[in-house]
């Protein structure tokens, strides 16, 4: 599917973060074949208004890229803020356009319904995590969030086994087979992409 988005349907979103600069960003989206001159960033400076402008440009059929799903809802600053409720909203406003929504690391296109479904569940876990990152910057050693999940090296071997195992046609089907302790996220961060549909 991702093979079949034609240029002129292509947009980018950038989202500016500490931890992954504009400049990477936009990088990525001018090496998937979206123009410089259809990509949105938004900065400190700007407060979402590119993310708006993004979605008022889309049409039927077109596809607003960018590297991370996540990056459509701001980081959470404070408690009171709604990252959940704005990534929904962003979502919607896109859909409603007739767009879709492309997130290049995982390689999840929201225009298949299943992708989309995978989609919102990276996104969710992601914000679910930054969340947790917040309130242990907040709270600060009384409040250090879930302990992290650690991995044997046979673990490490099978997941890395059946993650480039041709034999699976999906990522998705590939997971089944690997040891429960890896999520979606974990086998990109730590193997990449493995050269296959989700």
């Amino acid at each position: 599917m991702l093979s079949m988005v034609h240029k002129k349907h292509l947009r980018g979103y950038v989202r500016d973060m500490r931890r992954l600069p504009a400049a990477t960003q936009a990088k990525t989206l001018t090496a998937f074949g979206v123009p410089e001159k259809a990509i949105y960033t938004d900065d400190k400076s700007t407060g979402g208004s590119a993310l708006l402008d993004a979605t008022r440009s889309l049409r039927r059929g077109d596809v607003l890229a960018m590297v991370h799903g996540h990056l459509l809802a701001p980081p959470k600053v404070k408690t009171s803020d709604k990252p959940r409720d704005k990534f929904w909203k962003a979502l919607h406003a896109i859909e409603e356009r007739g767009g879709s929504a492309l997130d290049l690391t995982a390689q999840l296109h929201t225009a298949d319904k299943l992708q989309r479904d995978q989609f919102i569940q990276r996104v969710i876990e992601a914000l679910a995590s930054a969340a947790r990152g917040h309130s242990s910057v907040k709270n600060g050693k009384m409040s250090a969030g879930r302990p992290p999940i650690v991995t044997t090296p046979d673990e490490d071997k099978l997941a890395e086994r059946v993650w480039f195992d041709r034999r699976y046609k999906t990522n998705t089907e590939a997971m089944k087979h690997g040891p429960a302790s890896y999520s979606r996220q974990r086998y990109y961060d730590k193997f990449g992409p493995s050269g296959r549909g989700s």
